[in-house]
């Protein structure tokens, strides 16, 4: 499949996975939910979503461009030596880090006055947001936001493979962030480093925190994470095992 097809294909697909989650699970929508009550798509996320789709399909364009030309970082065939071995299992990672310097800037750029007014409101007129907010954005934020995919493959020495992993990784966490469902309240303590979606659910009620995208590490040190996160996730996570719990026991007495 080309870059073309690929990533508006998969962004699409992740929308619709967390749009049904509930179905497939087989739990009402409130059993995850971070804020409880629907929060069903409204028909302009839904048509800024489909807006933005070909912009993402020009992004994966312009990386079937650049590997046509000869231009991209991007190659094809397994690694012949250890220090190849190595760069296969740490490219990724390394992707994801640039990925994440680079969201947590342009998303901060977005929020400077006169760029939010005009550009990223749109974005932000989503207050509890679903599957569909995700690509719910001005035309210009979704250059800005899949752009990183056409850099990293002109810049980035990497399997395509890897890239491709990198590429769907991305698109499926932002999917995630923006469904309004906590699905890792267990998650270990040596894993908090990393975002949750109540992260960035707060975000969309409180627009001046919580701008990062997989770590916490940037909201950290330039003092933006909001002050209440870490309280609102223990309690969210604490209604989220209860519900779990729950409709395990259910399960065992319809059993």
């Amino acid at each position: 499949m080309t870059w073309m097809l690929y990533i508006p294909l998969f962004a699409l697909g992740c929308v619709l996975f967390f749009r049904f989650l509930p179905l497939l699970l087989r739990v009402s929508s409130d059993h995850y939910a971070i804020t409880p009550g629907t929060h069903p798509a409204v028909r302009r996320e839904v048509l800024l979503t489909l807006l933005n789709l070909p912009i993402f399909a020009a992004a994966g364009a312009a990386v079937d461009l650049l590997l046509h030309n000869g231009k991209s970082a991007i190659y094809s065939g397994g690694p012949d030596s250890t220090a190849e071995i190595w760069w296969l299992i740490l490219s990724p990672f390394i992707a994801l880090l640039a990925n994440d310097v680079y969201f947590y800037f342009s998303h901060r750029l977005l929020h400077l006055p006169v760029l939010f007014r005009h550009i990223h409101h749109w974005h932000h007129d989503s207050h509890h947001s679903n599957a569909w907010t995700t690509f719910s954005f001005h035309p210009i934020e979704g250059i800005v936001q899949i752009g990183i995919v056409p850099l990293l493959a002109w810049l980035l020495p990497i399997p395509n493979a890897v890239f491709m992993g990198y590429a769907g990784f991305m698109l499926f966490m932002s999917v995630y962030g923006h469904s309004g469902y906590e699905l890792r309240p267990d998650k270990a303590k040596l894993f908090q480093m990393f975002n949750t979606s109540v992260h960035h659910d707060q975000h969309h009620r409180y627009v001046h925190y919580n701008f990062g995208l997989y770590l916490k590490l940037w909201d950290t040190i330039f003092h933006t994470l909001h002050p209440q996160y870490d309280k609102e996730l223990r309690s969210v996570s604490t209604r989220i095992r209860g519900n779990r719990k729950s409709h395990t026991t259910d399960q065992g007495r319809a059993g």
